[in-house]
């Protein structure tokens, strides 16, 4: 689990305010990903994860995963 920090987590999408929740949850082979930098793989799976087609991969995937990181306040395990 990545606890978020609640002053870094609104962003503008498509001119929208959003705001991510204050936590962010992670399989462990995401957080591997996550902690090895590598966003593109991670871009990948989120992609497979939509429900459906994801044509603006910038605005819906990308910039919630770069706040994602800013607002990020390290991984803390799950009791």
């Amino acid at each position: 689990m990545h606890p978020l920090d609640a002053a870094q987590v609104t962003y503008r999408e498509y001119d929208k305010g959003h705001t991510l929740p204050t936590f962010w949850c992670l399989c462990s082979r995401c957080e591997d990903l996550y902690r090895a930098g590598a966003d593109p793989e991670l871009v990948e799976i989120m992609k497979d994860a939509w429900q459906e087609s994801v044509e603006h991969v910038d605005e819906c995937i990308r910039k919630p995963l770069a706040v994602f990181r800013r607002a990020d306040r390290g991984a803390r395990a799950l009791a």
